[in-house]
């Protein structure tokens, strides 16, 4: 055989293989900021209700968009883990020297093949797939956070558009006070520093309503980086439905139960000691050498005869056994376990501390309504039919108006309180616990999640 046979077969034998080419993705920067810019652009004049922000937050968001592009890498790099290469060699020996009557080129032909008898590979599939399915549940609690961040978010919009229509009404009040002095001052019953007085009043009406109306526009305009929407208009298409009232408490055990099942943290925690605890079984699978078969094929010179060669070689594992290894898998996975364990203590510990917190705000708004406001509202009431009688003074009645407004206003902050709480109280859960309004969704079923955030497909071998 010629010299240039053997390296003509190794040639073939790497042109049968398949092989990625590369393709350019090039990054424009002012083109992409372009598209980014359209994205966050809405269809003009579309009422925004809860369900299509929904949607437009696990579409959109940035955040979470960033999650499933990890997510993808890790599906990617969770392929099965192939057969290692065999290793082909084609080589001459080419007699020469002073005794060598006739210069012959006789071919020399091996493969070697590694037998991976250690179970390295199923190991470092099993690996792989811990690390994509932890990426996939790092997205998926991304994902039940940001929507509990947008439920949370839409009852602050609620709550500021109550604020204001309250301020307004209270504004009216003072209005119509003014109005009642004005007369008593005409008939002689007031003196005109109490108008001055209640003008004062509605003063101060006033800059609260106008304060009331920028903290609307604040909490409309921040719903934008949230969705990932240009600002410009976005607040006048929110549409927010009537809040419906919070429920009861449920009871410890039942939120301890669904705790175990949504915390975001002890979700990722979970899915953590899992890929270390499949980390950990990867590296003793390393600890043993794999076996190599090289078989060949050569001839002898001045020979007629041939010789096969089928040698099996294995390293000696009696130094290094993957020791660094081992050691720093075996401290990763109980690392892994110890922050299990610091996260439930502090899981249960922020579940107490908020649902006390909930009872709380719920009874002090409780008995606001019940106790408080009737009696606010009764004292203006009388205070105006005196007035209106010729019996009351301008004073009593700008005191009872004072009480009526602000009385109004500690329930509307108890009610923003309770609310903020019961938010507090979910995501401390993890899940919304009780639909905030009829477009809402108490459970968040694969479908209402990225078609990306599906499990990944595949076994250890």
């Amino acid at each position: 055989m010629p010299p240039i046979r053997p390296f003509a077969l190794v040639l073939l034998a790497t042109s049968a293989c398949g092989f990625t080419t590369y393709t350019e993705l090039p990054l424009e920067a002012p083109a992409r900021l372009a598209a980014a810019e359209q994205a966050r652009a809405w269809p003009a004049a579309e009422p925004i209700d809860l369900a299509k922000a929904r949607e437009r937050l696990f579409a959109a968001n940035p955040q979470l968009r960033d999650k499933l592009a990890a997510h993808r890498t890790a599906v990617a790099a969770a392929r099965p883990i192939p057969w290692p290469n065999p290793v082909l060699m084609a080589a001459s020996d080419i007699s020469l020297g002073p005794g060598v009557v006739v210069s012959k080129i006789v071919p020399f032909v091996s493969l070697g093949l590694t037998l991976p008898w250690s179970g390295t590979r199923g190991a470092q599939d099993e690996a792989n797939l811990a690390a994509a399915e932890l990426a996939r549940v790092d997205a998926l609690a991304t994902a039940r956070t940001l929507y509990l961040e947008l439920r949370a978010s839409w009852q602050e919009l609620a709550l500021a558009r109550s604020r204001v229509a309250v301020r307004a009404r209270l504004r009216e009040a003072t209005e119509r006070a003014v109005a009642i002095v004005q007369r008593m001052v005409d008939v002689g019953e007031a003196a005109a520093a109490d108008v001055f007085l209640f003008e004062l009043e509605r003063a101060r009406a006033s800059a609260a309503t106008t304060a009331a109306d920028a903290e609307l526009a604040t909490a409309e305009a921040e719903r934008g980086a949230l969705l990932d929407a240009a600002q410009a208009g976005l607040g006048a298409r929110l549409v927010v439905a009537e809040l419906a009232p919070p429920p009861a408490v449920p009871p410890s055990a039942e939120l301890q139960a669904l705790l175990v099942d949504h915390h975001p943290e002890l979700l990722r925690l979970r899915a953590d000691y899992t890929t270390a605890d499949r980390d950990l079984n990867l590296q003793l699978r390393m600890q043993y050498p794999d076996l190599t078969f090289t078989p060949s094929y050569r001839g002898e010179i001045s020979e007629r005869f041939k010789i096969l060669g089928l040698p099996f070689s294995m390293p000696l594992p009696l130094f290094a056994r993957n020791q660094p290894g081992v050691a720093r898998a075996l401290a990763a996975r109980e690392e892994a376990f110890v922050r299990f364990e610091t996260a439930c203590s502090r899981a249960l510990a922020q579940l107490e501390q908020r649902a006390r917190a909930a009872q709380f705000a719920r009874t002090q708004h409780e008995r606001l309504v019940r106790e408080v406001a009737p009696v606010a509202q009764r004292t203006a009431e009388l205070a105006r039919r005196a007035i209106a009688a010729g019996t009351g003074s301008a004073l009593r009645l700008l005191e009872a108006e004072r009480a009526q407004q602000q009385v109004a206003l500690d329930v509307l902050d108890a009610e923003i309180g309770w609310r903020a709480a019961w938010s507090a109280l979910e995501r401390a859960v993890g899940r919304p616990l009780a639909p905030l309004c009829p477009q809402d969704v108490t459970e968040l079923p694969t479908t209402q999640i990225p078609a990306q955030l599906a499990p990944v497909a595949g076994g250890s071998r």
